[in-house]
């Protein structure tokens, strides 16, 4: 039997470094199965160069993870820290145990990532949106303001930009959101991303001061009820829609609803949580939502047919309402008085038509 001739290690790492370059073609037009094939035919011929083999093992690892093979993904990156440790390998590592819902497990990965590599950009990114999907918005930003920008790579200063203004957005702090922008379109004026945020971020601002004004109008209207049973449903509204981190101006919408339905209907409820769901899903219903009553009767631990007869009632008084009464009084994402052009106050008529503005309900208005 013949003797094995390894070629010499330059030309491995030459097939190596090109087979590299290629992954990042094959990456840009998605073909990760091809980057899958190709790794694994070339891995046989790294055994003695682990800094290859572990170059190679994060391109399979990105490749498993965009193909939502999160647990092979993880593995393959680990192989690849164990013999070369690297910003890249806990950065998929980390995508993958988010992916699997290992967030803590995921934040140690991170902050490990960020004690070995402290200038690892992605990572502090990837580390800052962890921590604001839990709600800790303060911890992100103050993490993104600790660490070490390169501000002369232009793509690294966008991200860093645009993610720390939208977590000050986020806050409520949008004078600082804006002049964050604004210092970051000073720097790089022909960054396309940073205009976009701009953009976005002046509309959410004019829409929250919209919602602002619209909210103070409503609690202010809210007359009180006396009756108990009534007042029970109104304080069940409000402590459902807590629960669920609805934004504010759903809950308030809701309290106006059922003060306009009782007004035509003195019912006296024993359900006040049935009612309350059934109350909360019409205005969803009135916003054009598709949630089922079911969702709401689980949330609010009760009957799904006491919410669903309550809900049915709800639902006749408002076919006997006018329409635009309806919107201007009860809607919340598609409340005319909610558009930017709007010419007055809350509560004066809106323009008309085809100028309104869809509520941002992710993310905005949650209660943390």
């Amino acid at each position: 039997m013949g003797q094995r001739h390894d070629p010499p290690e330059g030309v491995i790492r030459d097939r190596i470094s090109t087979l590299l370059e290629r992954c990042e073609r094959w990456s840009e037009l998605g073909r990760y199965r091809k980057i899958l094939e190709a790794v694994e035919r070339a891995l046989p011929s790294t055994d003695e160069l682990p800094d290859l083999k572990a170059a190679l093992l994060i391109w399979k690892a990105h490749a498993l993870g965009a193909m939502d093979m999160s647990d092979r993904a993880h593995a393959s990156a680990a192989k690849a820290w164990q013999l070369e440790p690297s910003s890249q390998a806990a950065h998929i590592m980390a995508l993958a145990l988010i992916h699997e819902g290992e967030n803590d497990h995921a934040e140690q990965i991170l902050r490990f990532g960020l004690q070995r590599f402290p200038g690892a950009a992605h990572l502090v990114f990837q580390l800052a949106l962890l921590l604001a999907e839990q709600g800790r918005v303060p911890e992100a930003i103050d993490l993104l303001d600790d660490a070490p920008i390169d501000t002369l790579d232009e793509r690294v200063f966008t991200f860093h930009v645009g993610i720390r203004a939208n977590l000050l957005a986020r806050m409520g702090r949008w004078r600082e959101a804006m002049q964050t922008v604004e210092e970051g379109l000073a720097a790089y004026p022909e960054a396309v991303e940073l205009q976009e945020t701009h953009d976005a971020l002046t509309l959410q601002r004019q829409l929250h001061d919209a919602e602002e004004r619209l909210g103070a109008v409503w609690q202010q209207s809210l007359r009180r009820i006396d009756e108990a049973s009534a007042s029970g449903v109104d304080a069940s509204i409000e402590a459902l829609g807590a629960s669920m981190e609805l934004p504010d101006l759903v809950i308030l919408a809701a309290r106006r609803l059922w003060r306009r339905f009782v007004e035509t209907d003195p019912t006296r409820p024993r359900a006040h949580q049935a009612w309350a769901a059934a109350l909360l899903a019409s205005i969803f219903a009135i916003d054009g939502g598709d949630v089922p009553l079911t969702f709401f009767a689980r949330y609010a631990g009760t009957s799904y047919e006491t919410v669903r007869s309550a809900y049915r009632r709800i639902g006749a008084f408002l076919d006997r309402l006018d329409p635009k009464e309806i919107s201007d009084s009860f809607a919340v994402r598609s409340n005319p008085q909610l558009d930017p052009a709007h010419p007055g106050f809350p509560g004066s008529p809106a323009r008309g038509p085809g100028q309104l503005v869809a509520f941002p309900h992710r993310g905005g208005g949650k209660r943390s």
